[in-house]
């Protein structure tokens, strides 16, 4: 399929979808990634082997110890180390030949991670092991997961099913088992509706041994107990003093509770004076995290949100709109967009996938490492051909309930979303409030807009929004744009946030079936902190 000559600029504030003609990449330098840099094919498997085992060894002492018991949030870190160190012994294990040794490891370390490297690699096992089925399905983990070998894993994905059909199948069939993969379902009797946070405990099986309330609706605390009850997606290669820490949101509406665990702190590699990103991948050791003392019951009571006055639903999700943007910690993330066209709302093809870092620091966003199939360039994410997407990820919230917007809004009745009860609310913008700004070709458009906004009633926060224009212009070049924005609580440090997780954007082209359609995820939120380095002055000989 051809992609006609077209673009167009979806923006609210600093938010903004573009779609448009596809070209190719100017080149540059690799981002470092831990799995990539630690599962190479040139290893030393036994120096590798070692290394890691040291590792493991020095994180089960602080096991042993009692150090992690009180769940520090260096124990939460130390799960990114145990991953990569099992992920190593695995790889190098399968270069020695000990296939059947190395898939334990590397299994678990992808449980743990989901790493799209560890998923590429377990297809290279499986596949010499010749079981084609699960290798095809592990290379479309890879590609679901994103990462250095998306593309690779594709075209494996491609060579292994019995057509392209079946290949896009199978890979659209992945990216809704990873969510899955972490999700575990229990009785509504489990608690009242809400969400809450919670620490797991593993020992030796998928059963946690201790399962602690953080955070959330109090009276969801009692369903410790159930959570414990039940079987979790985890793996263990071997017998050790490690110990598997997660955190894991619990979702309860009247039809049931969802546990989902959140996703691990991926090391990242630092270049430093003593070695290159590859080398400081291959002795994680060096950067084991130092334990630290949890925060007192006092302090995390102080931290609490006080009880939101006696207003309206959406007048309290206005007044959490503005905190969500004054209290929005610095952070890093991950973000991969995979871009399709479709014939109306079908056939749908896929094109590419683009990936990049988004760092958001006091209030404003940026992009890095910008990739199309992992193949970097060196223009900015707003500069590539095709479709892409960017923006603040307060504007869309802060717009559509600012009161300069007027935005109409209509109960439309209780409902639930993602296991979480909701209010929905559907709303209207006429054209002279909006600042949903389109551009195609030499035309602007301030649109009208309609669409649904899902509250949680018992925190006032967004989980998500849908919009749609209206209302275009006949000579207008797009008859329809669309786009949804999923939010879910993120853990970033020690706070649960609210945040984008995943978001779909869909333009049409007037007079033709053709539309591209974004999938974008947003994933591995961690803490952003800038850091200086002051070098020791030398004097000019």
């Amino acid at each position: 399929m051809r992609c006609k000559d077209f673009w167009i600029v979806v923006a609210i504030g600093l938010a903004s979808l573009t779609l448009g003609t596809r070209a190719g990449a100017s080149p540059r330098s690799n981002d470092p990634d831990a799995f990539a840099d630690a599962l190479r094919d040139d290893l030393k498997p036994d120096q590798t082997i070692r290394q890691a085992r040291q590792a493991l060894d020095q994180i089960g002492d602080q096991f042993d110890s009692g150090d992690y018991d009180r769940l520090p949030p260096s124990a939460f870190s130390a799960m990114g180390l145990v991953a990569l160190a099992w992920s190593r012994i695995g790889w190098a294990k399968f270069l020695q030949g000990e296939t059947l040794d190395a898939i334990p490891f590397l299994n678990s370390a992808w449980l743990l991670s989901q790493s799209g490297v560890v998923a590429d690699r377990l297809g290279r096992v499986y596949e010499k092991e010749g079981q084609k089925k699960k290798a095809c399905r592990f290379y479309a983990l890879a590609v679901a997961a994103g990462g250095p070998d998306t593309q690779s894993a594709r075209e494996q994905v491609t060579r292994l099913s019995a057509s392209p059909d079946a290949a896009i199948q199978e890979i659209a069939q992945a990216s809704t088992e990873l969510l899955a993969m972490r999700t575990v379902k229990i009785p509504a009797s489990a608690g009242n509706p809400g969400t809450a946070q919670f620490a797991l405990v593993f020992e030796t099986s998928g059963k946690p041994s201790r399962a602690e309330f953080l955070e959330g609706d109090s009276g969801l605390r009692p369903a410790a107990a159930k959570i414990r009850e039940n079987e979790f997606l985890v793996g263990f290669p071997d017998i050790s003093s490690i110990k598997l820490v997660r955190h894991a949101q619990l979702s309860c509406a009247p039809a049931g509770c969802s546990v989902v665990l959140q996703p691990v702190d991926v090391p990242q590699p630092v270049e430093t004076p003593q070695g290159s990103p590859a080398q400081q991948a291959a002795n994680p050791t060096d950067a084991l995290p130092v334990a630290s003392p949890p925060p007192s019951l006092a302090e995390a009571a102080s931290a609490a949100p006080s009880p939101a006055p006696p207003q309206s639903l959406i007048e309290r999700a206005r007044e959490a709109a503005w905190q969500f943007s004054q209290k929005l910690p610095n952070f890093v993330c991950q973000e991969f967009m995979s871009r399709y066209v479709q014939q109306g709302r079908q056939d749908k093809k896929p094109l590419d996938l683009v990936s990049a870092e988004i760092i958001y620091e006091d209030g404003h966003e940026s992009y890095r490492n910008v990739k199309i199939d992992n193949h970097p360039t060196d223009k900015p994410l707003q500069e590539i051909d095709g479709s892409w997407s960017t923006g603040e990820f307060a504007s869309i919230l802060l717009e559509l309930f600012h009161p300069d917007t007027h935005a109409k809004f209509h109960s439309g009745g209780a409902s639930t979303i993602s296991g979480l009860s909701a209010q929905v609310y559907d709303f209207q913008v006429e054209g002279e409030n909006s600042r949903w700004m389109l551009h195609a070709g030499s035309q602007n458009l301030a649109a009208a807009y309609q669409g649904s906004v899902w509250l949680d009633p018992s925190t006032a926060r967004v989980l998500r929004i849908e919009m749609q224009a209206r209302n275009l212009p006949s000579d207008f070049p797009m008859s329809t744009v669309e786009t949804a924005v999923d939010y879910s609580y993120v853990r970033i440090g020690e706070t649960s946030v609210l945040l984008p997780v995943h978001a779909e954007a869909l333009g049409c082209q007037r007079g033709s079936s053709y539309c591209s359609h974004n999938i974008i995820d947003f994933r591995n939120y961690h803490e952003f902190k800038s850091e200086i380095k002051i070098l020791p002055h030398q004097d000019q000989p």
